[in-house]
């Protein structure tokens, strides 16, 4: 799909949203109200289409059946962003979020977490085996029965902007093989067309698929994807200058575009920051991975991080961005995962908790309300060299990172 056939005709800035006060608990904890008043305060900043993720459990509770009551609860949400003329990106089978993977206990088997992620169902953190959701043929036919289900209840729905495939899923599983991903993906591509002819989809990739080959990346999903999407955060990129460096999303912008050969929506950027008025530092915060030296931005920083990735990218021919994420989490779930094991997670927000504006909402609210046209690069650029890229890793990152900053 080229930028012109579109159902935007500009760079589109949205945000990503968990409400302040429910986070990943907001679908079993729903409030209509809540959600109705930030959206309102999403939308006074200019800020067109918000993001969120249907909990797979929350969801699909049983493999064979699509929870009624949630979904009357997402069409709540989606008539509440048609009044506010918000667009929506429903992410389908989450699945990973914040560090940790959430996931229905059907899709769980006997045996270890193979992830380096800590595991929750019902509510639990357990240690389980997680069944090969992109190969296993129960589990193909329970995600097609999601995503045909939601497609068909939403296909006329004013603010539905496109399906996503999935949050980041190579943190959750990763395919056999290349075959099996583009199978994977055609085959939740067609179940949504089967329910909506006219719906979009995508898939929320991330860096690291473009660090190591974990075959979800964009050379797998560009053929049943009507564009690609892109994650990345300079604070976790290893081959960054530093934690701010506002090259980086562009830059995996330029990259995920080049290798898939399809435009590019960057759907998810940001950075966590200190506490309001204090300085800039480093924390060393145990993980199951081991020890995450994390850097905490003063929120001055953070805003003109933003300001100038939202600037970059529009320059190399980026569909949009979408901010991660809406609001700093209430100190009421601090004491429940991810915020009590991954603090970071807790600040990641563009208003803090009690709804006040950090400077990264102004830089946000400024850039969306000049709606620029996209800019599309030379294709020479994107297309030249890029046959031998996951074979040659991680030079070939390094390398093209080198290059991309020279330019």
């Amino acid at each position: 799909m080229s930028p012109e056939q579109l159902p935007w005709d500009h760079f589109v800035v949205g945000v990503n949203y968990w409400p302040k006060r429910k986070a990943m608990y907001w679908w079993k904890n729903f409030s209509a109200d809540e959600v109705r008043q930030e959206f309102e305060q999403i939308r006074e900043l200019n800020i067109e289409a918000v993001r969120f993720s249907l909990l797979w459990e929350d969801f699909q509770p049983e493999r064979h059946r699509v929870d009624v009551r949630q979904m009357n609860h997402l069409e709540k949400v989606l008539e509440i962003a048609a009044d506010l003329k918000l667009r929506c990106v429903p992410t389908l089978f989450t699945g990973h979020m914040s560090g940790y993977n959430w996931l229905p206990h059907w899709t769980l088997d006997l045996g270890d977490n193979q992830t380096r992620f800590p595991l929750i169902s019902n509510d639990n953190v357990i240690n389980r085996y997680v069944k090969p959701i992109f190969s296993d043929p129960s589990m193909i036919e329970a995600q097609e029965l999601q995503a045909r289900t939601l497609a068909e209840a939403f296909a006329k729905h004013p603010a539905l902007l496109f399906w996503d495939l999935g949050n980041e899923s190579s943190n959750v599983a990763v395919p056999e093989d290349e075959e099996t991903a583009m199978r994977w993906a055609g085959r939740m591509a067609e179940a949504i067309k089967s329910g909506s002819s006219s719906a979009l989809v995508s898939c929320g990739c991330h860096s690291e698929d473009l660090e190591q080959n974990r075959r979800l990346g964009p050379l797998t999903m560009a053929e049943s994807n009507d564009f690609l999407c892109m994650h990345g955060y300079s604070v976790y990129a290893s081959w960054a200058k530093g934690p701010l460096d506002s090259d980086v999303c562009p830059f995996l912008n330029v990259l995920t575009e080049g290798l898939g050969r399809k435009p590019v929506l960057f759907e998810e950027l940001g950075i966590c920051t200190a506490a309001p008025g204090q300085p800039a530092h480093y924390e060393d915060l145990a993980t199951r991975a081991g020890v995450l030296h994390q850097y905490f931005a003063s929120e001055d920083e953070a805003g003109s991080y933003y300001e100038a990735v939202l600037e970059k990218l529009w320059k190399v021919g980026s569909l949009g961005a979408f901010a991660w994420c809406y609001g700093d989490y209430d100190d009421s779930l601090w004491g429940a995962p991810p915020c009590n094991t991954h603090i970071h997670e807790r600040t990641f927000g563009i208003v803090r908790a009690d709804g006040s504006l950090k400077p990264a909402a102004e830089a946000l609210r400024a850039f969306a309300a000049q709606r620029r046209p996209i800019q599309r690069p030379a294709p020479e650029r994107l297309y030249s060299g890029m046959e031998d890229y996951y074979r040659e890793l991680p030079h070939s990152l390094i390398e093209r990172f080198r290059d991309f900053r020279a330019d």
